[in-house]
């Protein structure tokens, strides 16, 4: 377990299960941490990630788990460094995994700010392999995640039936 800090660059060997509970800060500004084991992303922990450039590793900070990475609502904390401005289009693999369980609990912003009504897209954050952010314009609508989409068809289907057994009962 570690419940301090972890931070720097490099390897982290063995095939066992780490468990976070302070801070975790891939990179020397920027750079990447592997972890060949199994990762736990306790709900006291902090992912910082460093953005400072569209190149993994050498401008932007990249958290790699060999085996499976479980986030039980820690904080993700994206942070902006050397003067970077990210544009519209712009995305970051900043995670890499086996397989995946959990969402972060908050997604902190604060030291990311976007010019110009860009806005941050976290969608990509939770898939097949690994996690990503994006950046999308002003214009850009954020689409809804499959999930959203499929609880709103549910729950429309149900206001339908509701009012057609409603207005059955009344005949």
């Amino acid at each position: 377990m570690v419940k301090d800090r972890v931070a720097g660059s490099g390897t982290i060997e063995g095939n066992t299960t780490y468990i976070y509970q302070g801070i975790v800060a891939p990179g020397h500004s920027p750079g990447c941490i592997t972890n060949q084991g199994n990762v736990v992303l306790d709900a006291t922990a902090t992912l910082i990630l460093e953005i400072g450039g569209t190149t993994a590793c050498s401008q932007y900070d990249q958290f790699s788990i060999g085996q499976k990475l479980t986030i039980n609502g820690a904080t993700l904390q994206i942070v902006l460094v050397n003067g970077y401005t990210p544009s519209p289009g712009d995305s970051f693999p900043i995670l890499k995994w086996a397989a995946e369980s959990g969402h972060f609990g908050v997604i902190d912003t604060s030291m990311a700010t976007l010019p110009g009504g860009a806005k941050w897209y976290f969608a990509g954050l939770y898939g097949s392999g690994g996690g990503s952010v994006s950046v999308l314009g002003p214009s850009a609508t954020v689409p809804l995640p499959e999930w959203a989409t499929a609880v709103l068809a549910l729950a429309l289907a149900s206001i339908g039936f509701w009012v057609r057994n409603r207005q059955f009962r009344r005949q």
